[in-house]
């Protein structure tokens, strides 16, 4: 059955898609895409719902559906001082969200949060809370990262604060930095008060923030780097025992809470190191590896991309092997840092399109690094990559799906409750049925709802509606 379909209540109205094609009219949005459509009622009606567990491979949400969650990193808090503007505001979410996002992983730093021992800046705590506020709004979950970066604002960077860093010497060591923040990581490393210091600043930040219901959850620290440390005993002993003082301390206060453990940095900086990240002893844990190995990045950080998505194949299987032994979903927490504009990196620009094929074949969520406004690395070109027609919750068990812009191919097997898939803001989806009997409607910008028989086969491809 073919036609045109118009849907004058499109929160309550189904249309019944059998063999066939039926374009589905999306609600009316204002000029300019992003909306308050993004709000409360695409909100209440198809984001995924806490408490999140996990089940297996999968993230799931309240009503045990499998969760894909695809978006970006929204860095600029771990570095911008307290009393300066960020790089950022809610409108920034709301653009977000438009190209079909619906997670955004926002880097906080210590040395903001507590920039004296003891003492907690009730400035950059709010400031935390409003950034989550202004994710909430435009309809996007938030996973809050631990960031460090360089180690310390002690050696140029972000995350450790000073009084943490013994002999701090300021921003200005030159070509000193790296082995005085080697000195400096492995203190931390050795130090335990140092590491419950970090919980008990978690177990504030969760009070006091990130218990909300978009707040999927919490990313303990950004690429944990050995210092001095044996790679094999940083792996093994040292970063589990450590990813366990904070996950406890986080538990106390939110005992439902999903924490993202990432592995040491080598391993998002080379190819797959040969020591792995040994078993944390937490439930509800997400393995969250960064991807930027197999880029082929040259040693002026131009991406590269010389084998199309088989490229990314192998780490990504190598981190679903690290996620299974953890017993952890997996997501990637980082990805791309891509410059499309380089003359020298090879195929730049296939490079987001590829990694995100590589992604779909894993039926993998994760975050691009980094959002910005229409610059590197968030160019037009990469925006338009990863605007997607993607699978958000599924009810059901997902067997297969390929995204892309304007079109969506997707295969589950169907549990009952409605499978939720997320749509670039604007697009009015054309729903062609393979297999099975489904039931579709839009929920909202950006938003479409799906039903099919428990127990089915059930298959669709969706394209946008001619004239899209």
């Amino acid at each position: 059955m073919s036609g045109a379909l118009a849907l004058c209540a499109p929160a309550m109205l189904w249309a019944a898609i059998v063999p066939g094609a039926m374009p589905v009219s999306a609600p009316h949005a204002p000029a300019g895409g992003a909306s308050t459509l993004a709000g409360e009622h695409a909100r209440s009606s198809s984001l995924p719902g806490a408490p999140f567990g996990v089940r297996g491979a999968w993230i799931v949400d309240s009503a045990g559906r499998r969760l894909v969650l695809r978006g970006v990193d929204v860095s600029g808090d771990e570095y911008t001082p307290t009393n300066a503007p960020l790089p950022y505001d809610a409108k920034s979410f709301e653009a977000i969200r438009a190209t079909g996002a619906t997670v955004v992983r926002i880097p906080i730093a210590w040395a903001n949060l507590e920039p004296s021992k003891g003492e907690y800046a009730a400035a950059a705590f709010a400031r935390v809370e409003q950034i989550v506020g202004w994710a909430a709004r435009a309809g996007l979950l938030v996973v809050l990262d631990m960031h460090q970066y360089d180690w310390s604002p002690c050696f140029g960077g972000n995350g450790v604060p000073a009084w943490a860093v013994p002999g701090c010497a300021g921003a200005n060591l030159g070509g000193a930095a790296a082995a005085a923040a080697a000195g400096a990581e492995t203190y931390f490393w050795t130090h335990l008060r140092l590491q419950h210091d970090l919980a008990a600043l978690w177990a504030k930040v969760v009070t006091d923030v990130g218990s909300v219901p978009s707040v999927l959850g919490y990313d303990l620290f950004n690429e944990p780097p050995a210092g001095l440390v044996p790679p094999e005993v940083f792996e093994s002993t040292v970063l589990p025992r450590f990813y366990r003082i904070l996950g406890r301390a986080i538990r106390k206060v939110q005992p439902r809470s999903l924490l993202f453990v990432e592995p040491a940095w080598l391993h998002s900086a080379a190819t797959p190191a040969s020591f792995f990240l040994g078993p944390v002893g937490l439930h509800r844990i997400v393995y969250a590896p960064h991807e930027y190995g197999s880029s082929l990045n040259d040693a002026s950080g131009n991406v590269a991309d010389a084998g199309g998505p088989g490229q990314f194949e192998p780490d990504l299987a190598l981190s679903e092997e690290q996620a299974k032994l953890l017993h952890a979903p997996l997501w990637i927490g980082e990805w791309g840092d891509v410059d499309t504009s380089s003359p020298i990196g090879i195929s730049a620009r296939s490079y987001v399109p590829d990694m995100v094929t590589a992604q779909d074949r894993f039926m993998v969520g994760s975050a691009y690094w980094t959002w910005t406004s229409g610059s590197w690395p968030y160019t037009p070109g990469v925006q338009a990559a990863l605007s997607r027609i993607t699978p958000l919750a599924v009810a059901g068990m997902p067997r297969r799906f390929v995204t892309g812009e304007h079109s969506l191919s997707f295969t589950w097997i169907a549990s009952s409750g409605k499978t939720i898939v997320s749509l670039p803001y604007g697009m009015l989806p054309r729903v062609h049925v393979l297999a099975g009997h489904v039931h579709a409607r839009l929920i909202g910008a950006g938003s479409l709802a799906l039903s099919a028989r428990p127990g089915q086969l059930a298959s669709v491809d969706i394209t946008a509606a001619s004239g899209e």
